[in-house]
């Protein structure tokens, strides 16, 4: 939540000892939003929190009972969909700094269909409201995102059902609600033994389906969120193995969602999880792929082979936005650290950033990028998915597919050993659409690789 703002201490953060990689740990909110006030209060600073609630986490909130679940919500995605930074400035065609007019805007250029963003982002607001067209206008319970009042009021989704829907219908529209007029409540979820009369079972609450009508979608046109069919295609969904199972995954430590408040102590096997996994949690990325770098010398060639393997990923990596993309990056140095000529192999195109190295640009260098490309009128690309009128490429991997990539360099009158280095990069956007928008984000290295040859 807190990165949003102050992306330059997240380095810091993750030096963190584990307990503590949550800002809230250490810090109280300075803006008094109840969603962080609440957090606060189910950590340290519990006096501090009654204060800065204000009013907000009355008897009926969610936070009060179920303050472990809370904590991880809050610190999710899915938490901060409406207010997300990235989100807003392509919205609203600002930059980091709130600069207008600046790079992708998406109410520029599709002023007839505002509303389309908040069936996922701001989902609890209908269509008509003036906030569905303009998200940065969201206020009180809005800004809170996907939550947990939305979330388990969930009875039904016509997806699973009606597949002729599959991402034609998005986020609210698809979805069947359940809201008890007055003081009543009722509340949905995966466990199928709940023995209170306002909480019920639903089956769809362990089926990728419930997942399915935010992570697939067509919009212009395009087939822009894949993930649900991706899954649906791959080896996992014919196993069984759903979407909750790896980004809700038990923790095999919480045995009680509502301590002291009447929860009921379980096999902690069967406690999902609210952290929600995925795109913004680095451990978890790196944990989903594998690379391996060998080389030999085969007379003044030196072969430089790499592979890149997903680990136990149930969709294509990488997934979502198209704008998500991996970079594998390889370099050949001689003994005295000057970089060797590439004589053949793959090379990464421009959307890996034309411009020095040294700022990040790593168009042409010896390597591949992994990663879904829109084109744009006129040939432009990578292009927004509200101006796409083709796709470029796809060059993401499937699941539990390897892909194996070999260069060569010369190795010309270089002697002594030789140097071989793999980097697999993680970038949420390319690079240009990041400089920009002046967002602080920064290459997440999933992993590295050396291996040193000896010379001829």
């Amino acid at each position: 939540v807190c990165a949003e703002c102050h992306a330059p201490n997240a380095s810091s953060l993750r030096a963190a000892p584990a307990r503590h990689r949550d800002c809230v740990s250490c810090h109280q909110p300075h803006d008094g939003k109840p969603n962080a006030a609440i957090v606060c209060g189910a950590g340290c600073h519990q006096p501090q929190a009654a204060a800065l609630r204000d009013g907000q986490a009355r008897h009926r909130n969610c936070a009060n009972c179920h303050a472990e679940i809370y904590r991880q919500w809050a610190a999710s995605s899915h938490a901060r969909s409406a207010v997300n930074k990235h989100f807003l400035d392509m919205f609203a065609g600002t930059d980091w700094h709130g600069r207008p007019n600046v790079g992708w805007n998406f109410s520029r250029d599709q002023p007839e269909a505002l509303a389309v963003c908040s069936a996922c982002h701001l989902p609890t607001v209908t269509a008509d409201d003036p906030v569905a067209e303009d998200p940065t206008r969201a206020a009180g319970i809005t800004r809170e995102g996907i939550h947990c009042d939305y979330c388990h009021k969930i009875a039904d989704t016509e997806l699973a059902r009606h597949n002729e829907f599959l991402g034609l219908q998005h986020g609210r529209d698809a979805l069947r609600l359940v809201r008890p007029a007055g003081e009543q409540q009722i509340f949905f979820g995966p466990l199928d033994d709940v023995d209170r009369g306002r909480d019920t079972f639903a089956p769809l609450y362990r089926s990728s389906y419930y997942c399915a009508s935010c992570h697939e979608g067509t919009l212009f046109g395009t087939r822009v969120y894949e993930t649900f069919s991706e899954w649906a295609a791959s080896s996992y969904a014919r196993r069984g193995v759903e979407c909750q199972q790896c980004h809700m995954k038990p923790d095999g430590t919480t045995r009680n969602i509502a301590p002291g408040h009447g929860g009921i102590d379980r096999d902690p096997a069967t406690l999902a999880t609210h952290h929600f996994p995925g795109s913004m949690d680095e451990s978890f990325l790196r944990s989903s792929v594998e690379l391996t770098l060998s080389g030999q010398l085969d007379d003044r060639t030196v072969r430089a082979t790499a592979t890149v393997r997903p680990v136990n990923v149930g969709h294509r990596l990488p997934t979502g936005s198209p704008d998500r993309h991996l970079l594998l990056v390889v370099r050949a140095t001689d003994g005295r650290g000057v970089e060797l000529v590439q004589k053949s192999g793959s090379v990464i195109p421009p959307a890996g950033g034309v411009g020095p190295r040294e700022a990040g640009n790593f168009a042409g260098s010896s390597g591949k990028l992994y990663g879904k490309i829109l084109r744009g009128p006129g040939g432009y690309s990578p292009a927004p998915f509200w101006q796409a009128i083709a796709l470029e490429s796809d060059t993401r991997m499937l699941p539990d597919q390897s892909d194996r990539a070999t260069f060569n360099f010369d190795l010309a009158d270089s002697n002594g050993p030789v140097r071989l280095e793999a980097r697999l990069i993680y970038r949420r956007f390319y690079k240009a659409i990041t400089d920009e928008k002046s967002w602080p984000d920064s290459d997440i290295v999933l992993a590295e690789r050396m291996v040193e040859i000896a010379g001829p």
